[in-house]
């Protein structure tokens, strides 16, 4: 049986939210990996992130 481990997972949003670089590293089953974004793929899924943080938000309210 194969099993995969995502060990960053509780990381990656927040690492992600801060990335100014290319280059997000995750752990996956135990193995470090980069992951590389282009600036307007970087832009539009932080842009994502942060909209869908303060809909969460407004909702809580």
């Amino acid at each position: 049986m194969v099993q995969h481990v995502n060990e960053s997972k509780d990381a990656i949003a927040e690492q992600f939210a801060s990335l100014v670089g290319e280059r997000l590293t995750i752990v996956l089953a135990g193995n470090s990996f980069d992951v590389y974004f282009t600036e307007t793929h970087r832009k539009d899924l932080q842009a994502v992130m942060k909209a869908t943080t303060q809909a969460e938000a407004s909702v809580d309210l």
